[in-house]
């Protein structure tokens, strides 16, 4: 099986979005073994591709990353014009998960996407308004197209289902799961001043 997975959201500063696919990407090879090809896939800026690199770094899978000028240009009008498929750029595949920041047409396969939570919906005055714009969009595209849907929380899955009518069916929850990095053993944060 060859699995495309959009990695544009790690061409930013990670946060929790970028750790959970980061760490999503690193179970998913460690689980697909040699048995299925992982391919991390984006259209990224010139200043976003070393940050993908780096979110990469120790995660053996094929990488197809394409700088392009204007990448977040690129991404959005990919998936407003809804051509060309995905297949052209990244070849066949057997699953394509997308992420927030595009949702480009495909000709088969299974279309997957996570949602994190739905605060550019429930909390609109919380977000800037061209987030509110690229979630809402990709929200309307994910109910109509999308058969796997994963939230990081069975909260979140069922808001998926109550305001965007997601069948149960298609939502499967995969909890976040902190990286070794974090544990209760190690140095102690200074921060100079309460926290």
């Amino acid at each position: 099986m060859r699995i495309v997975w959009d990695v544009s959201s790690l061409s930013h500063a990670r946060t929790g979005v970028g750790n959970y696919v980061r760490g999503t990407l690193a179970g998913l090879v460690e689980a697909a073994g040699a048995e299925h090809e992982v391919v991390a896939f984006a259209p990224l800026s010139k200043r976003g591709r070393p940050l993908v690199e780096a979110a990469l770094a120790g995660i053996p899978l094929e990488r197809d990353l394409r700088e392009l000028p204007f990448a977040h240009a690129w991404r959005q009008t990919w998936s407003r014009l809804k051509w060309p498929p995905v297949e052209r750029f990244a070849g066949a595949l057997d699953v394509f998960h997308f992420s927030d920041w595009m949702f480009p047409p495909q000709r088969g396969g299974l279309r997957a996407t996570t949602v994190h939570d739905l605060v550019p919906l429930r909390f609109p005055e919380w977000t800037h308004r061209r987030t509110r714009r690229m979630h809402a969009a990709k929200y309307r595209n994910m109910a109509r197209t999308c058969g796997l849907v994963v939230c990081n929380s069975r909260f979140t899955a069922g808001e998926v289902h109550e305001l965007l009518g997601v069948p149960e069916e298609r939502l499967r929850v995969a909890h976040p799961a902190p990286e070794p990095v974090f544990s209760p053993g190690g140095d102690v944060a200074r921060l100079d001043g309460p926290y």
